[in-house]
């Protein structure tokens, strides 16, 4: 028996290399395919995940970048007389000087007269879009004399409208003398600052 245990160990010894190499592999391959092969998967998927992520980040970037692209050469196309325009138009700032000197002298220039000329500040338009300009409201109330017959009365409504920035007639009240009270509203774009 003992004869047996020597051999047994003279066996070991002899190939215990190769027995140490035998069991190490053992161990390796079973804690990878105990521990991590599923870690592995585990690191693909979420790698996978983000990069399908990434991909759509980048799509939607890329559309945003082709969207400023195109709003820049539209920018630039934008010419000086343009932005006069839209300036007389939708001014910035309320500007009551101007539009006092404005109506005062389209009605020096006809055959009205300016009874008597009121500017007040109204509300603000509301938008949806947050970054979008504060619109503001500007009412006056007007009061025209002189304005004989029906086609002195589209005369001058032609006149205000094309005259001015954008202006709505809000109402129109005949006061009899051949006269007219006008409730007008105009805007404006609230200054930044």
């Amino acid at each position: 028996m003992e004869n047996l245990k020597n051999r047994s160990v003279k066996i070991f010894i002899k190939y215990f290399d190769y027995i140490l190499l035998l069991l190490i592999i053992v161990i390796f391959l079973g804690s990878f395919f105990g521990y991590f092969s599923p870690k592995l998967k585990e690191i693909k998927n979420i790698k996978d995940v983000k990069f399908a992520e990434g991909e759509e980040i980048y799509r939607n970037d890329f559309g945003y970048f082709e969207q400023l692209k195109f709003f820049y050469k539209e920018y630039e196309s934008i010419t000086k007389k343009d932005i006069k325009r839209i300036d007389a138009a939708l001014p910035t700032g309320p500007k009551f000087p101007e539009l006092f000197a404005g109506f005062e002298s389209l009605f020096k220039n006809s055959s009205f007269e300016l009874g008597s000329i009121i500017f007040f500040k109204g509300g603000t338009i509301e938008s949806e879009k947050q970054k979008m300009p504060l619109i503001k409201i500007i009412k006056i109330n007007l009061t025209v004399n002189k304005v004989f017959g029906y086609q002195n009365y589209k005369k001058m409504l032609s006149m205000l409208e094309n005259n001015f920035p954008i202006i709505d007639v809000k109402t129109i009240s005949y006061q009899g003398d051949n006269s007219y009270s006008l409730e007008l509203t105009t805007y404006y774009i609230e200054e930044e600052g």
